[in-house]
């Protein structure tokens, strides 16, 4: 499985608690290139702390769902939507980065874990649906057939406005539609609640916990896991 691991903090290494590839090695963080064993915080994701990717890793071969996992992470702390499609100050570090993997490996599933910086910023949600198929055309000319699981992820320092069915969050619901290869993710926002964050959004322990779980569950979903589409295996690195 090799896992395209998108978006924002909470896609970041932001989370509570680091973690690292189990005794055999077997999740592994692509990263230039080159794979190195896994260990938070992941290469090519902003932050400093933990991650949940690398959980989520171990919990599938502890699942015996496959036989490796690839992790290839890109969260950007504080992103919006908007940052990641063609015009977007990001979509240059998307676009290098689908052309730094391509020649090694194909993409099986793309992790889409992002909203809260919309929702902070009052994203209308018609345009964040609009941003967000422009960026999922960037991952097709990049190369990209896997499915993208979309996780709903609004929800960042219980602001009295907010609520777990606000209409950003019912955006990313309605982003659903398997038929163009977009999935259902993890529902954070219901999920979640204050006992599974620190500073009332990063994702404490008890959270990554959660979130793992859940998207091991998601990816079992029917059409979600196929062969990788492996060319070429690039070294591993300590």
């Amino acid at each position: 499985m090799v896992l395209l691991a998108l978006g924002g903090s909470n896609a970041a290494n932001t989370a509570d608690v680091p973690h690292r590839s189990g005794a055999d090695a077997r999740v592994l963080n692509l990263f230039q290139g080159r794979c190195y064993i896994a260990n938070s915080p992941l290469l090519g994701s902003s932050g400093r702390w933990g991650d949940s990717w690398t959980r989520l890793g171990n919990l599938l071969l502890e699942q015996h769902q496959v036989d490796r996992v690839i992790l290839i992470p890109a969260g950007v702390e504080q992103s919006r939507v908007a940052d990641w499609k063609p015009d977007g100050r990001l979509n240059p570090l998307l676009a290098d980065l689908l052309g730094q993997t391509r020649p090694r490996y194909a993409i099986t599933q793309v992790l889409w874990q992002q909203g809260e910086a919309d929702f902070l910023a009052g994203t209308d949600p018609a345009q964040y649906r609009a941003d967000f198929l422009e960026m999922k055309e960037t991952l097709s000319r990049g190369g990209v057939r896997a499915p993208i699981l979309v996780a709903v992820a609004t929800g960042c320092g219980h602001l009295a406005t907010w609520r777990p069915d606000n209409p950003l969050a019912q955006a990313q619901r309605r982003l659903v539609a398997s038929s163009q290869g977009i999935l259902t993710g993890v529902d954070a926002d219901r999920m979640l609640d204050e006992h599974d964050r620190f500073h009332q959004c990063e994702f404490a322990a008890l959270g990554q916990e959660k979130l793992a779980a859940a998207w091991a569950s998601a990816l079992t979903q029917p059409g979600v896991i196929a062969p990788a589409g492996r060319e070429r295996e690039p070294p591993v690195k300590p």
